[in-house]
């Protein structure tokens, strides 16, 4: 069972997409103890990210033929579907607060995609990330900088925003 994961600083916990069950959970970061906040509805959620000056919590859904993006209520746990991304495999959601930008990763195409909030319309940035595998994003707001993990390379990566190139982190 996988539970992707996304931090809530404000609220001190971690929020967590429980894909097996459906549920939205919270994670406390003190003691690590999780208390399901509900159903969101939606099964085969793959990435979450927080736009943390909204408290906007936004999910990926991918079917198989298509990516969905949801936005998740953090008290209820409950998602309404904002709209196709217009990619077929997204795996992963990253919030990049000084721009307000959504980023995704594309599976399928090994791809960097810009995502629209208000739509789910998703717009590739540059090429290919190169030969890395990303399957999971995080934005620092300190650096400015989009890291992404790669776990068939097991490596970290630092992913340019502008050219969609990903760079391994002490190769």
């Amino acid at each position: 069972d996988r539970v992707r994961r996304v931090l809530d600083q404000q609220a001190n916990r971690l929020l967590g997409a429980d894909a097996a069950s459906g549920q939205l959970v919270a994670i406390d970061v003190s003691t690590a103890n999780g208390t399901v906040i509900g159903s969101m509805g939606f099964d085969k959620i793959e990435g979450l990210g927080l736009d943390s000056g909204t408290n906007t919590l936004f999910a990926v859904r991918a079917s198989g033929s298509a990516s969905q993006l949801i936005q998740l209520d953090t008290a209820t746990g409950r998602g309404k579907l904002i709209g196709d991304i217009g990619f077929a495999d997204v795996r992963s959601l990253a919030f990049d607060p000084s721009t307000h930008t959504l980023f995704g990763v594309d599976a399928a195409t090994s791809r960097l995609i810009k995502i629209a909030e208000t739509t789910g319309k998703g717009t590739a940035v540059g090429g290919a990330l190169g030969p890395s595998h990303v399957d999971g994003l995080a934005f620092d707001p300190d650096t400015h900088t989009l890291f992404g993990s790669d776990p068939v390379a097991d490596v970290l990566v630092r992913i340019d925003t502008v050219s969609g190139a990903a760079t391994p982190i002490g190769a």
